[in-house]
């Protein structure tokens, strides 16, 4: 989620979405993103998540007050853009289009232990 203006600003700071329909910048609405596309309701995922009190003081605050979110149940993604795999045709693979040709090692040998894991039931745990 995130506010129209983020989306219809250029780098000028004019604000542009009444061309689309939103006279409030502050109009707050669902944001695609290419780089974490939204999995599918029942996918199967991975992702590492990282306690609620990493996140600061402040936030904390809003997110208590406005969500009833606390650390007893809220627990963020660390990194969706990088460490998110999503099962697809029998393997989990990393959800961010941008990393399908990319080399990383490490990444790589994460996937690795992270299919034997999942889909054999096999590998440290």
């Amino acid at each position: 989620m995130t506010k129209v203006k983020y989306l219809y600003t250029d780098v000028g700071g004019n604000y542009y979405g009444n061309e689309y329909g939103y006279n409030n910048p502050n109009t707050v609405v669902f944001a695609n993103d290419p780089a974490f596309p939204m999995p599918k309701i029942g996918s199967k995922i991975v992702t590492q998540v990282v306690n609620f009190s990493i996140i600061s003081k402040g936030q904390q605050k809003k997110y208590k007050a406005k969500y009833k979110l606390t650390s007893k149940n809220f627990y963020p993604i660390k990194d969706p853009y990088v460490l998110f795999w999503i099962e697809k045709k029998g393997r989990y693979q990393l959800n961010n289009p941008g990393f399908k040709d990319v080399q990383n090692d490490e990444l790589n040998k994460i996937t690795k232990k992270i299919n034997t894991m999942m889909l054999t039931g096999k590998g440290d745990q």
